[in-house]
């Protein structure tokens, strides 16, 4: 019998602005380097996943976000490792501007734009679902 694969709980933003979603693109030297996401990062032992999108969303982009509810649960199997992602619409108060801290840049970008961007695995099965429903409301 195998020992099955950690499993990780991730959070990610949808954040919102302008009818467009912030994209960050990861570091060089890390697993999927270069590869761009929807911002955000693993739920740390007792963290709430609100609390810890909001941490990941300071450190990352310096954005002090307010989350809705959930939008969508994604579940992906990367090879050694499990992520089960926790997508939550979010926006940024006005004034408040986004900046590449903790990544390697950062786009905002319209859904139908999305597809230009090479996702990571786990994030691309919401491209349909925001070309085709819009973005969440927060």
């Amino acid at each position: 019998m195998t020992e099955p694969a950690p499993r990780k709980l991730v959070v990610a933003a949808l954040c919102i602005r302008d009818g467009k979603l912030l994209l960050s693109r990861r570091k060089k030297g890390g697993l999927h380097e270069d590869m761009w996401e929807f911002p955000g990062g693993k739920v740390e032992l007792g963290e709430h996943p609100e609390d810890a999108l909001k941490r990941e969303m300071r450190e990352e982009v310096g954005l002090d976000v307010v989350t809705g509810r959930i939008w969508e649960v994604v579940h992906h199997r990367y090879p050694g490792f499990e992520v089960v992602l926790l997508f939550y619409p979010c926006q940024a108060p006005n004034g408040q501007v986004a900046k590449a801290l903790d990544v390697a840049d950062i786009a905002w970008v319209y859904p139908k734009e999305l597809e230009k961007y090479p996702l990571l695995p786990a994030d691309a099965p919401l491209v349909e679902r925001l070309q085709v429903e819009g973005i969440p409301v927060v």
